[in-house]
């Protein structure tokens, strides 16, 4: 009796392929990524498969809209069924918050202080490097009036006996190996009497008035000194024929 046995041979894959790609992102943009693998190929955010109205699969790529703060710190990956993977190294740009009220307001002979922030870009150990432009549009050097206080996440301004000259729209600039970005702040700086304006107004309504009452209780006294001086002549009736 003899048997016969089927032999199937299955081929296995030694090694998977594993590669990185770098991806650049840019807070507020759009960013597509390719997965250059045999399909079918999934995405991955964070270690989870991407799915939800924030990112558009088809077939190898995945378009991410209007990055927020999340997507752009989050981390990518891409795989198939036979263990290739690609592994998405991120690139950030600096963004800074955008501050909705962006006039800065001073008294002369103050310090006067201007800040901004880094929303991302500094994270991952990304060192920030900070610039600042006067109203003229020129880079800032430290002098004993002007000085920059940074940090990889902020940057402060401080304007030593601040002068109304100082008013202007002032710049910010957050640079990293990947990119830069900039906000604008609006300084004015008012007079340090501004804040004794109602004040110095009310006595000047009070002297006004006084003025007033004095010019027409002078007057009144005039006038009743010129009737007693008056010398009246009495009237004589005349008869008619």
């Amino acid at each position: 009796m003899y048997h016969l046995y089927f032999l199937t041979k299955i081929h296995h894959k030694e090694h998977a392929l594993i590669e990185n790609e770098t991806i650049l992102l840019v807070y507020g943009s759009e960013v597509k990524l390719t997965c250059n693998l045999t399909t079918p190929v999934k995405f991955f955010v964070n270690g989870a498969e991407a799915k939800g109205e924030n990112y558009e699969i088809a077939d190898l790529t995945m378009k991410i809209k209007n990055l927020k703060k999340a997507d752009v710190l989050n981390s990518y990956f891409c795989n198939n069924s036979q263990g290739d993977q690609i592994n998405f190294q991120t690139e950030i740009t600096p963004h800074l918050y955008k501050v909705d009220f962006l006039n800065f307001f001073g008294v002369s002979g103050k310090k006067v202080y201007l800040s901004c922030y880094v929303l991302v870009g500094y994270q991952n150990n990304l060192d920030i490097e900070w610039m600042w432009k006067n109203p003229k549009g020129e880079i800032l050097n430290l002098t004993h009036r002007f000085e920059i206080t940074s940090k990889n996440e902020s940057s402060t301004l401080t304007i030593h006996d601040s002068m109304i000259e100082d008013s202007g729209i002032y710049e910010c600039i957050a640079v990293n190996t990947y990119g830069s970005h900039s906000r604008t702040l609006k300084l004015v700086v008012k007079s340090n009497l501004t804040p004794l304006w109602p004040f110095l107004g009310t006595i000047g309504q009070f002297v006004v008035l006084a003025f007033i009452l004095l010019y027409y209780e002078f007057g009144a006294k005039r006038e009743v000194k010129f009737f007693k001086n008056k010398k009246t002549t009495p009237l004589v009736e005349r008869n008619t024929i």
